[in-house]
């Protein structure tokens, strides 16, 4: 494992002619479209062949492998690394790659997982969503129950706790359910992730749904149908009142948490597989469609659409006053975009696709890459 040396001559031409500088472009052991995981201490990315380690200048840490890919981005609570991997088993491993436990599934886990409340979520092709105890893999309960896919909703909702005085919000909203005579059977979880909103936990499904989940007892707490699958994961605003993700029907979704209800949609002309970053008054999100939308929050209409060479598959992620997105197959790029304009703003190409997601870290960018890279981009003071 090494640091690609750059031409001193080509960076420094670079570094005087362009916003951003290449502070970094590590060789991984194969391709990689897992995003990275960043910490003050260490970087970590998954990749065809499991997990490496480095330092944050670069320099090699540690490799795990598991023989098959890692498309799990790493998180991590602290103390243990989690992710899970095709080769069907979910692992905790320290910083130094050592392996603290292992849990297995009866299929591949592609999606991040979810670390909460000193509890690790996932979800695998197996069909089930999985809490386990983060310091020991024990598990906690599985949705749906193992063994037992069919699932009875409660019969009617809880009601709603009162609200304070002075008009706040309560607590928590009340629990959607479907409804009482509806019995039904969960598919295939995928690429979407679990997101944990007030105590509720949200993840699409390859059966056309959104799954609400209790985050204590995994009991069912409703479902959301689109008209195709759903890899998206789901992305609450600040408030927790809404809810935000795409769908294979070619569709981006706002739904209301409080009555589980669509409160808009917006289509594209392709499936719609990236995420939502969400900010006050506008989401931005990537489609198929090889373009990246900025939506307006509350109704859904377009402030600017930028057109990728691929399918935008990444999440954006937000720096100042730029957006920061990538292109898939046929594209390989990095793209910095005006917030309020979707003009552009600097671009890098790469030599494979990117369908991880970029990660901003003040005023620097991290990308993994399947040409087998990651990269470290910082912005540079540029005078007025």
């Amino acid at each position: 494992m090494y640091l690609r040396a750059l031409p001193a001559l080509w960076l420094l031409a670079l570094g005087c002619s362009q916003p951003f500088t290449v502070e970094l472009r590590r060789e991984l052991p194969a391709p990689s479209v897992s995003t990275p995981l960043v910490t003050a201490s260490f970087i970590a990315v998954g990749h065809e062949l499991g997990v490496t380690i480095v330092e944050p200048d670069g320099v090699s840490r540690c490799d795990f492998t598991t023989h098959h890919d890692v498309i799990s981005a790493p998180k991590t609570d602290g103390k243990r690394i989690f992710f899970g991997s095709t080769n069907y088993i979910f692992y905790a491993i320290d910083s130094g790659c050592t392996e603290v436990w292992r849990f297995p599934t009866g299929d591949r886990i592609k999606s991040d997982p979810l670390v909460a409340n000193d509890k690790v979520y996932l979800t695998s092709y197996d069909g089930h969503l999985y809490a386990l105890e983060a310091s020991s893999g024990r598990q906690l309960w599985t949705f749906p129950p193992l063994a037992k896919k069919k699932i009875n909703p409660p019969s009617e909702p809880a009601p709603a706790k009162a609200k304070k005085a002075g008009g706040e919000k309560p607590a928590e909203p009340p629990p959607p359910v479907a409804a009482a005579s509806e019995a039904f059977t969960v598919g295939d979880f995928s690429y979407s992730s679990p997101t944990l909103v007030r105590g509720v936990i949200y993840v699409g499904n390859l059966d056309h749904h959104l799954y609400a989940i209790d985050a204590e007892t995994g009991a069912p707490r409703g479902r959301f149908k689109a008209a195709g699958p759903i890899t998206s994961t789901p992305v609450a605003d600040a408030g927790g009142a809404f809810l935000y993700f795409g769908a294979n029907d070619n569709n981006i979704y706002a739904l209301n948490l409080d009555t589980f209800t669509k409160r808009w949609s917006f289509a594209t002309l392709d499936w719609v597989n990236s995420s939502a970053r969400v900010t006050d008054d506008t989401l931005y999100i990537g489609s198929n469609d090889r373009h990246v939308y900025a939506l307006d929050r509350l109704t859904g209409k377009v402030t600017w659409q930028f057109a990728t060479r691929g399918p935008a598959i990444a999440m954006p992620a937000l720096m100042d006053d730029l957006v920061i997105c990538a292109g898939a197959s046929g594209d390989g790029q990095v793209y910095a975009l005006r917030r309020d304009t979707g003009a552009p703003f600097w671009q890098y190409a790469t030599d494979g696709k990117i369908e991880s997601d970029p990660v901003v870290v003040g005023e620097t960018v991290y990308v993994s890459s399947a040409d087998q890279t990651l990269y470290r981009f910082a912005r540079r003071a540029i005078a007025p």
